[in-house]
């Protein structure tokens, strides 16, 4: 009875180790976003950049897994489907990036946006010419204490 107890024990357990997902890449990398967790199959991202493509770095738990869709991928402004599949045998897996392609702000001129420091260094630099220039000319007026 306990032999047949275990064996029954034994088979409910086979689905769940045949089920079980078998990851064929150790990892997934996106330029300019970094390592992607690979508990799934599907991500949405976001890259600003002035390129018009991006480097996907895949690493197989193998050499015997080949890889398709990873390197230099181009993209476009807006969203992109980035399709990446790796087979081994019989076994396919499939992982797509929704990537969401964003340029930089520019100012008027095109020229990406640098925030206030330019203008802020310059009236800076300006007000401190003007305390130097005072200072030097009221010198010989400051009286010794």
């Amino acid at each position: 009875m306990k032999k047949i107890m275990v064996m029954v024990i034994a088979l409910m357990f086979v689905p769940l180790v045949v089920s079980a997902k078998v990851n064929l890449a150790s990892s997934i990398s996106i330029d300019g976003i970094g390592e992607a967790p690979l508990n799934g199959n599907s991500w949405s991202v976001k890259l600003t950049t002035t390129l018009d493509y991006t480097d996907i770095t895949v690493t197989p738990i193998n050499d015997n897994v080949t890889v398709e869709g990873a390197g230099r991928v181009n993209i476009e402004e807006g969203n992109n489907d980035i399709t990446i599949t790796l087979k081994e045998g019989e076994t396919v897996e499939t992982y797509v990036i929704h990537m969401n392609m964003v340029r930089p702000k520019t100012d008027t001129d095109g020229n990406p946006e640098t925030g206030a420091f330019v203008p802020v260094m310059i009236i800076t630099v300006g007000i401190l010419a003007l305390v130097g220039i005072a200072f030097i000319g009221n010198k010989g007026k400051l009286k010794k204490i």
